[in-house]
């Protein structure tokens, strides 16, 4: 930098400047004259002299110049004595200070001359000046006879004594200048350059020599630096210095490297310097680098741009080379350092000198400060601790730090505390790409986002001393030996050595064991500098992981940043714990951002990763601790999983070629393929699952797990869907070239890294089972009280049922069921004090996975004992305990037990188990299709299918079973044809949602008949004249026999009526006795004349022949079905006064005219969960929520995968024809086909995406358990926007304001009112069955969470996303219920908010970034690496459990199942017909309900 400029060392060191006249004379002479001249001038300056000298000048004798300089040349020599002449060296000191000060406010008793050229004494002041800062040598004055060893501790006692007295004197001086540089307006460049000259002098007398202990350059080094740096400072902003200055400069603190603060005040300066330079470069939008407030004084506000980037940059190179600290052969091999060695008599090599021992924690300050100054250049702004080491003999996480305070030597009067004068290392916390908080985004509108320098820009600066300090002790060429051998691949294991899943032993697969002892860690030698080495390899990994995604780093670059991270990770002897932690720890996005072949660095990545996260405790020294490492390399592990599908068979190339031992050095091939590493990736995430405690880490594994088998399913699903399309082409071709071409191609599918033989050793169906049940057996053990990590793991439970995969063993499956349940028991059996919302929480998200596991494996079911097992822990929930006790050998009975279940959460989880398998356990999809599990017949639809020919008051009655079922009869068959049987339509509503049977009483099953299935009644046959003869038979009761028979006592044990007649008997006797009589005529009559018209007519008598009577063709089929189900007992009809229940049965008043209303807001409650995702895309640099939602309008628009993409998530529906969720409260879950929208626009093949906005159409996906729609909200074009929304809207308000009954409908839901308060409180005794009504008080509320996804062009644009513009884009219609049902809206920050950016790489993986105001919900986490295959699934999924979440942690909501159930309750109270039992049989007879 300054090669053309002469440095000016050799001229200052000589010193001739400060030499003075009585040099000349012997030295008591000049001793004599400088004691006593000093002393008449310091006299003079005594209190007493200027108060009497007030008007007049101090010093009399001295008018001339000639007399001054004479004076001068004394006290130049006097500054020379000895420290025995203490008293002459104050005096001296005194007297210069005072003359100074006619720079700055000179007293009026200063000698004249000084006046006329203040900056000419100046000058030679400060030249006389520099011999105070000699080391002065004491003088002998001991008798001889003294002993040897006494007469040196007395010298040095006194020594000791004298050297304070110089410093403080030093420091009169330094203060005295610096007061001068900083207030004085008078100095000329001269003075400026002799001033510095002054500085650089006193700093090379006492600096450049070896550090002594004790001696005046460990007292004084620290002020000495500062001062020095301050002054140049100043210089630089008053009067730049001339290069030769800048030369000089560099040249001697090159000499002074060996002492610490040298490196501390630099660290100083440049963090202030770069402070400013960064806000004059960039602006007071960037990050500032936080500074000291007293530190930020030192640099003048005047100095200007210009001068403030030449300073800096000046500064920043004024140590040299700062990785010369880490080689004590250049520091030890200067000037002084050698004349030392030689003039002592002890003559050693001067690098072997005690003061180089701190060299490596020199080292560790410089790269400390170094990195400080990355950081700021980086825009990181977090505050640090300070530059830290090991020391030996402490632990391994304990930090020293480096910083020492200031010398005790120094006058507490003048010792200036120093809090930042050291620079910080560079320790982010956390995740590097880690995004602001979801409140940021709340607060205001995101402004433009600050520039900063480029990657390549910083490397230019920084790069070569970072890349010379990381490899620092490294050789590169590596050599295989026997002592250090490269760490192969697993080899695959045969099948029949496999671990048997499900056992104790859940080691899986390829697992590469750890090593029972870990290598040698050469960070452990205090002497070392790997501390500094890893502060280096942290700075460089913080730049290339910071690289924007429209930035390129130069190849030159990148090969060398490769090549450090391949070596600082390297687990051979020895190792280095600090480096190897400090590159984990910052390279946490090394595989997230596009650097060109990084792919080249996961095996000693993962090599590194199996050393920190298979062992519970790390034993090597790290620079963070182990829960942050593990972190970071668990981040560095969620961005792997997807590499050996994504790249296959593709061979990884190592950076540098191992060589053999041997001399001729052949080269070993070291290439491994992607594919080969996924056993190691999947061992390392089983085996760092066992051994991980901390909460945040284990849920990014188990979601890792999760993205783990997905990937691995869906890539085995489309490995057997082409190997079978690839057999079917080879069984239709016949031609030879085929025949030829076959074994070839199955000779390559053979190889050891192909996925045939991939699938077989490694196959998903194992890492499932085995993944399984280590999870199960964890949540029973280690688990247990980690509620986030327990519900993290019932996620990942549930969403490996999800996943479509080959079963090999249905047994695993029944065992991971019974696992789950046993989880249920075992949280439920936890005494009463131990319970909790969160206990709770686990179990009714056990109870979900449950579900979730019989809806996906409905087969389970078929199986009695696990059946048995799972109604067992479901009667648990429901009444909290079981009947079949183990103990017990009769079994308890349900009408004997006592309800007492653990909470009114739990007692609904289990009764919605027990709903969804009888409703939907092996029926889902339904008739209807995955979008509705309920019948979408209501009564319109119904009645319009019945022949009103036939009945023209065809009408639903509607009755209440157990008060949780509404069940609407109507009595007639649906269709034209007559129906002689007693026929009924069934609309069923229950809390598991809508059914419609149609029931037909029948004396003969369907499946015995034949023909026709109407009544056939055999005739009697005809009539004939010859019936032969005719006899008179008189009937008798009893046979002949009998009268004959005696009679006994028992007889005559009735008596006559004669005998017991009384007068009343009498009365009564005779008034019926006239009845009978009267009775008996009439008979008569009534007989002779029938047997008169007999007699005429003749026999036979055709008219009178016995036919069969007609089929009764008038039922009363309510009546019937109730009574074949049991429900018109007296029991189920009386109501209980001592209950607060209905009865049983129950009939409700469907003439009200807002009963349909109610009912169509019973039917607008899903029987399921609903959710909404909202997907932006978010083009590079844009800012503004109008630009956001005009990409999707166009395909050319948006990336080529994007609507890919949303497919992934969603199949299209169709609003008005689809009866599911659609996003919005007002047209969902209803079909109307009255508003059918126009073919164009459904049909649009150039949108972006916009076709899914949730006007016409969205993207839907659902099971039996969740529905979700995705949309698309887009800023529609202003071509037909007025009609199309006129349109809707009018069809909107439409469906708001009419029923399908024609009547007035208010909004859905709005009119929900719940009574009470349902009861979370562990084992309460609840009394009361499930027909009674909860116990909530205050309104049902639907937990408010926004899901949005936002795929973004350009990462870095993540935090400028606009969301408080888009939020209003995101409604859907919740929010007007809970701004009904609540009486203050929640801000939706509070409520629940979670953004998922989505980056597509150049790699063809997609890199996410979650934030979210919740807890963390998988399988997505943030940083999380996905391919292709999963993208649309994992999104989609990690959607629906945050949503599930936010609804477990909500305390206002309830089961869908629930909802529906208070929902009929309320009907029940509203419409209930009160009538006692005879009235309410006398109506099942009656048309009128």
């Amino acid at each position: 930098m300054y090669s053309e400029w002469a440095s000016l060392q050799q001229r200052i060191e000589e010193g001739a400047e400060n030499r003075s006249v009585l040099d000349c004379f012997p030295d008591s002479v000049g001793r004599d004259v400088a004691v006593s001249v000093v002393r008449e001038l310091a006299a003079s300056l005594s209190p007493a002299s200027v108060s009497s000298h007030e008007s007049g000048p101090l010093f009399p004798g001295l008018e001339t110049e000639k007399q001054i300089l004479w004076t001068m040349e004394v006290i130049c020599y006097g500054l020379s004595l000895p420290l025995s002449e203490h008293e002459a060296l104050k005096h001296c000191v005194s007297v210069y200070c005072e003359w100074l000060t006619v720079l700055t406010i000179p007293h009026q008793t200063l000698p004249s001359p000084l006046f006329r050229d203040p900056n000419m004494y100046a000058q030679k002041i400060c030249q006389h000046l520099a011999n105070l800062f000699q080391v002065k040598e004491q003088e002998d004055s001991f008798p001889k006879k003294f002993h040897a060893n006494l007469s040196r501790r007395i010298k040095n006692l006194r020594g000791d004594y004298d050297i304070s007295k110089q410093v403080v004197l030093c420091h009169r001086v330094l203060r005295t200048v610096q007061t001068v540089a900083s207030s004085s307006t008078l100095v000329t460049r001269q003075t400026w350059e002799v001033l510095l000259k002054f500085m650089l002098t006193i700093n090379s007398n006492l600096l450049s020599p070896p550090l002594e202990p004790g001696s005046l350059a460990e007292h004084l080094c620290e002020r000495l630096l500062q001062v020095l740096f301050e002054i140049w400072l100043l210089a630089c902003a008053r009067c730049f210095p001339p290069p030769t200055l800048w030369r000089t400069m560099r040249e001697m603190c090159a000499g002074w490297r060996h002492h610490i603060h040298t490196v501390v005040q630099w660290n100083r300066v440049c963090k202030v310097l770069t402070a400013r330079l960064l806000g004059s470069l960039y602006g007071p939008s960037f990050p500032q680098l936080k500074v000291d407030a007293n530190d930020d004084k030192i640099v003048p506000a005047e100095m200007d741009p210009d001068m403030l980037a030449q300073s800096w940059f000046r500064f920043l190179h004024v140590l040299t080379n700062p990785v010369d600290l880490c080689h004590p052969s250049i520091i030890g091999q200067t000037p002084k350092f050698v004349s030392y060695a030689i003039t002592r008599e002890s003559t050693i090599d001067p690098i072997q000198h005690p003061c180089l021992k701190t060299l490596p924690q020199i080292f560790l300050t410089a790269m400390s400060g170094i990195s400080v100054m990355v950081d700021a250049f980086l825009g990181v702004t977090s505050d640090y601790p300070l530059p830290s080491t090991m020391e030996a003999g402490e632990g391994p996480r304990n930090r020293v730090s480096s910083m020492s305070g200031a010398s005790s030597d120094t006058p507490p009067q003048n010792r200036k505390l120093m809090k930042s004068q050291a620079m910080s290392p560079s320790q982010p916390g956390g995740n590097m790409s880690s995004l602001p908080p979801i409140s940021s985004y709340m607060d205001s509108p995101p402004a433009e986002g600050p520039k900063r320098s480029d990657c390549n820009s910083i490397l230019h600066l920084f790069g070569a001393w970072l890349f010379e300090a990381a490899l620092t002790g490294c050789k590169i060429i590596r050599r295989s030996s026997s002592n250090t051998p490269e760490m192969p691949a697993p080899k695959p294991v045969p099948q029949a050595q496999l671990t048997k899943p499900g056992s104790s032993n859940h080691q899986f697969i390829g697992t590469v064991p750890a090593p029972a002892k870990y290598l040698e860690d050469k960070s452990v030698d205090p002497q070392t500098y790997e501390a500094g080495r890893a502060e280096a390899c942290g700075s460089l990994c913080r730049i290339f992981t910071r690289k924007q995604c429209n930035e390129e780093i130069k190849a030159v670059y990148l090969a060398r940043y490769y090549l450090t991270i391949s070596e600082g990770l390297r687990i051979e002897e020895p190792l280095s714990g600090l480096v190897l932690s400090s590159i984990l720890f910052n390279a946490q996005d090394l595989f997230r951002i596009d650097l060109k072949g990084v792919q080249v660095l996961v095996p000693v990545v993962l090599q590194a990763l199996e050393l920190v996260l298979t062992e519970k405790e790390i034993v090597f020294r790290s620079i963070v601790s182990q829960q942050q490492l593990k972190r970071a390399g668990i981040h560095l592990l969620i961005s792997l999983v997807c590499l050996p599908h994504h790249f296959k068979n593709l061979k990884i190339q190592g950076l540098v070629k191992s060589v053999s031992s041997d001399e001729d050095h052949r080269p070993i091939p070291t290439g491994v393929t992607f594919l080969s590493l996924k056993p190691r990736l999947v061992g390392l995430m089983l085996d760092a699952l066992k051994c991980e405690t901390d909460p945040y880490n284990l849920q990014m594994l188990l979601g890792s797990l999760y993205l783990c088998i997905l990937d691995s399913a869906l890539c085995e699903e489309y490995n057997k869907e082409k190997e079978a399309k690839q057999k079917k082409k080879m069984m239709m071709s016949t031609e030879i070239k085929d025949e030829e071409t076959i074994p070839e191609t199955l000779g390559r599918s053979s190889s050891p890294d192909s996925p045939i033989i991939m699938q077989r050793h490694y196959s998903t169906w194992l890492l499932l089972v085995e993944c399984c049940h280590l999870v199960c057996e964890k949540l029973t053990s280690d688990w247990r009280m980690e509620y986030s990590v327990s519900l993290t793991a019932l996620e990942l439970l549930a969403g490996l049922a999800r996943v479509k995969i080959h079963i090999e063993d249905p047994l695993e499956l029944k065992k991971i069921v019974k696992s789950i349940s046993y989880l249920i028991e075992h949280q439920c059996s936890w005494p009463s004090m131990y319970h909790s919302r969160d206990l709770h929480s686990v179990i009714v998200a056990a109870y979900h996975c449950l579900t979730v596991w019989l809806m996906e494996h409905s087969d389970l079911l078929m199986d009695r004992e696990c059946l048995h097992c799972v109604l067992e822990v479901v009667e648990l929930g429901i009444s909290g305990s079981k009947s079949q006790h183990p103990q017990a050998p009769v079994p308890e009975m349900k009408h004997s037990k006592q309800s007492k279940p653990a909470s009114m959460r739990v007692r609904e989880a289990a009764e919605g188990v027990l709903a969804n398998i009888l409703n939907h356990v092996g029926t889902f999809p339904s008739p209807c299709g995955p979008a509705s599990i309920v019948s979408l017949l209501d009564e319109e639809t119904l009645l319009s299918h019945v022949d009103y020919t036939r009945s023209s008051q065809a009408k639903f009655r509607y009755f209440v079973l157990e008060n949780t079922t509404l069940v609407a009869i109507l009595e007639e068959h649906l269709g034209e044809a007559e129906v002689m049987s007693p026929t009924a339509v069934l609309l069923i509503r229950g809390p598991g949602g809508r059914t419609v049977w149609s029931i037909q009483h029948r004396h003969q099953a369907l499946k015995d008949e034949t023909g026709d299935c109407e009544l056939h009644y055999p005739s009697h046959p005809e009539p004939m004249e010859d019936v032969g003869n005719r006899y008179e038979i008189k009937a008798r009761n009893f046979p002949p026999f009998v009268d004959l028979a005696p009679k006994t006592k028992s007889d005559k044990s009735i008596p006559k009526l004669k005998d017991i007649a009384t007068p009343t008997i009498s009365s009564d006797h005779d008034i019926i006795s006239a009845l009978i009589e009267e009775q008996m005529e009439y008979e008569e009559f009534t007989r002779e004349k029938a047997t008169e018209e007999i007699e005429n007519a003749g026999y036979p008598n055709r008219h009178m022949e016995a036919k069969p009577p007609r089929p009764k063709e008038e039922f009363s089929p309510a009546r019937l079905l109730l009574s074949q189900l049991g429900c018109l007992n007296l029991d189920d009809l009386m109501e209980d006064p001592s209950s607060p229940l209905p009865p049983a049965l129950i009939s409700l008043d469907s003439t009200s005219h807002v009963f349909p209303a109610d009912l169509r807001i019973l039917d607008s409650i899903s029987s399921r969960t609903f959710d909404t995702v909202h997907v932006f895309y978010m083009k590079s640099g844009q800012r503004s929520a109008n630009d956001i939602l005009s990409n999707v309008n166009h395909r050319n628009l948006v990336h080529s995968q994007f609507l890919e993409f949303l497919h992934s998530l969603g199949w299209p529906v169709t609003i008005g024809h689809h009866p599911g969720w659609t996003g919005n409260m007002m047209t969902s879950w209803k079909v109307d086909q009255d508003n059918s929208p126009d073919v164009g626009e459904l049909k649009s093949p150039d949108h972006g995406g916009c076709l899914y906005n949730g006007r016409r159409q969205v993207l839907y996906h659902a099971d039996a358990l969740s529905e979700v729609a995705i949309v698309v909200p887009n800023l529609p074009d202003l071509k037909g926007t007025s009609s199309g929304s006129s349109k809707q809207g009018s069809s909107l308000s439409g469906e708001s304001s009419e029923s399908s009954f024609g009547l007035p409908l208010p909004p859905p839901l709005a009119s929900e009112k719940l009574k009470g308060q349902k009861e979370d409180s562990p084992r309460k005794s609840t009394t009361s069955d499930h027909r009674k009504s909860s116990t909530k008080a205050g309104p049902f509320t639907i937990p408010d969470m926004k899901v949005i996804v936002v795929w973004v062009e350009n990462f870095d644009d993540c935090k400028h996303f606009p969301l408080c513009e888009l939020l209003p884009e995101t409604s859907t219609g919740t929010e007007e219920f809970l701004a009904a049902s609540l009486s203050s809206m929640p801000r939706p920050s509070e409520s629940g908010i979670m953004i998922i950016f989505i980056h597509a790489l150049h790699s063809g993986l997609y890199r996410l970034a979650v934030q979210s105001s919740l807890n963390l919900a998988i399988p997505l986490v943030d940083g999380m690496v996905v391919s292709r295959r999963t993208l649309g699934a994992v999104v989609r999924q990690t959607a629906v459990n945050v949503c599930n979440r936010r609804r477990l942690e909500s305390d206002t909501y309830s089961p869908p199942h629930v909802r529906r159930r208070l929902k009929i309750q309320d009907l029940v109270h509203k419409y209930r017909q009160k009538m006692d039992v005879p009235q309410f049989l006398a109506s099942l007879f009656s048309d009128e309900s």
